[in-house]
């Protein structure tokens, strides 16, 4: 392995900082993955995995150097960010013409009381996000990893401006969203001002991507799947750099909810379905099984939690600790079987 100095993983390129895709508080900066690609000197036939991808910064950074990259995310809103990171300036702009040519003043869709978005927004003004959720995802509502990169930007410019209707629901913890207690605390947007703005977000990143270099292309494979059990081939990756989640009781789901509203909320049960799935969930699973722990440092650390005279450490915290080793353990186990 080469000896190069490796960029802080926190700190943002200039790139970076020009095209603001999607805010995401757990990523690093595709810098950081650049320096690791050239200090291992891969082949140009290398394939490189992230199996937490999240925004997708080492599925674009691969992707830029002209390698393979494959990227693996339960969560279907991280897939739509990592795609839509990878678009290109024609992308943008027909992406901006085809959300353009969406009416605003009529629309005709199914729409349920119990819709997700109905959490933060009143009744027309759900209505109307939904159509928009609707016409752009079309068909490929059980595929979401399908979708093609043109939708995916669409999506992602509806994400960042439901984020910013919804900011009076983000306390000081961002990976916590509150929901509106009564009706009176509900948004209302007016739908033309809602299409104003996303359309104005795409314009924004239409500017900053002609700002960005254009940089040669590898290929991309991106999969709403879980990293304990992967659909890829054994043996076949060369390389793997990723951030896992972190065991700080960090609800992934919770954090995501305004844009799993965006994607899933006319279909309620399948964000609390995701919910409990990820990894580092908050949640308890009603069953469990026995499973032996291959690590030692994580035996010893939860017979410390389970001794400890702290409210609920040898229920609660013992429960989520061991949830989260067996899940980790389940997923280093793939990332050996692939790499």
């Amino acid at each position: 392995m080469n000896r190069l100095a490796i960029k802080n993983p926190k700190r943002l390129s200039d790139d970076e900082v020009k095209v603001n895709w999607y805010n995401y508080y757990a990523g690093f900066s595709s810098a950081f993955v650049k320096d690791v690609l050239l200090s291992c000197a891969l082949g140009q036939s290398s394939i490189v995995l992230d199996p937490w991808n999240g925004a997708g910064t080492t599925t674009t950074a691969v992707n830029d150097a002209g390698l393979k990259a494959i990227g693996i995310d339960l969560n279907p809103v991280m897939c739509v960010v990592a795609k839509a990171k990878n678009a290109s300036l024609q992308d943008v702009l027909k992406a901006y013409e085809k959300f353009k040519s969406l009416r605003v003043s009529i629309f005709e869709i199914h729409f349920s009381d119990n819709d997700f978005l109905l959490n933060w927004f009143e009744y027309k003004t759900a209505k109307y996000i939904r159509y928009l959720s609707q016409s752009i995802i079309g068909s490929e509502f059980n595929n979401l990893d399908k979708l093609n990169v043109q939708r995916c930007v669409m999506l992602v410019s509806l994400f960042n401006v439901v984020r910013d209707l919804v900011q009076d629901f983000v306390p000081s913890n961002p990976t916590w969203i509150k929901k509106a207690k009564t009706e009176s605390e509900k948004i209302v947007a007016d739908n033309s001002a809602v299409k104003k703005a996303i359309l104005e977000y795409l314009a924004s990143i239409k500017d900053s991507i002609n700002e960005v270099k254009d940089k040669c292309k590898g290929s991309l494979e991106l999969f709403v799947a879980s990293s304990k059990s992967m659909p890829i081939e054994s043996k076949s990756v060369d390389l793997v750099i990723t951030s896992p989640p972190y065991c700080t009781r960090i609800d992934y789901g919770v954090a995501t909810y305004p844009e799993l509203s965006v994607l899933l909320g006319d279909k309620p049960e399948r964000i609390n379905s995701l919910r409990r799935q990820l990894i580092g969930r908050t949640t308890i699973d009603k069953e469990t099984t026995d499973l032996h722990f291959v690590s030692k440092k994580s035996v010893e650390f939860m017979r410390s939690v389970e001794g400890h005279d702290s409210h609920a450490s040898s229920n609660y915290y013992l429960k989520n600790f061991r949830q989260y080793f067996a899940d980790m353990q389940a997923s280093l186990s793939e990332v050996a079987r692939v790499i």
